[in-house]
């Protein structure tokens, strides 16, 4: 009889499996968002419950319970309109990425191929022996590289 429950009614034991089950969520929130998302779920959780007492109980929100719900209304708004302007930011620097690594890549694949062209250029004129004074300026020639530039 005098056990851990001494006193607690139908009632004592709902509220409890009730608060019980909020705080699994919120770990449930917090596990995969942050604070501010876990503030604005209690904020839409107050706007649920109002919106229910006004049907269920004929309850009359002041003027002050309206403001601080508009304001936190706002707030969420804004929120969430910056995070998906940042998610739009970094959608548009990995594609900007992306196109600079491409044009890269085709950049040193165009400088093997001409630098396969001189090789076969100068064996095919049996310079791989000689000491040519223009040696030095042709791979520049032919990988498109001159001092104008």
């Amino acid at each position: 009889k005098d056990g851990i429950f001494q006193g607690f009614t139908a009632r004592t034991v709902l509220i409890v499996a009730l608060q019980s089950i909020y705080g699994l969520c919120v770990s449930g929130v917090l596990k995969f968002s942050n604070n501010i998302v876990n503030m604005f779920a209690g904020s839409a959780a107050m706007l649920l419950t109002m919106t229910l007492s006004i049907f269920l109980f004929d309850f009359r929100p002041t003027v002050l319970f309206l403001c601080g719900l508009v304001i936190v209304s706002i707030s969420a708004f804004i929120y969430h309109e910056s995070q998906a302007v940042a998610a739009v930011a970094d959608a548009a620097r990995r594609s900007e990425r992306r196109r600079i690594e491409k044009k890269h890549r085709h950049r040193r694949k165009r400088d093997r191929h001409r630098m396969i062209q001189l090789s076969a250029l100068s064996r095919s004129h049996g310079n791989d022996d000689k000491d040519d004074e223009n040696e030095e300026e042709r791979p520049a020639i032919l990988l498109g590289h001159t001092d104008t530039e």
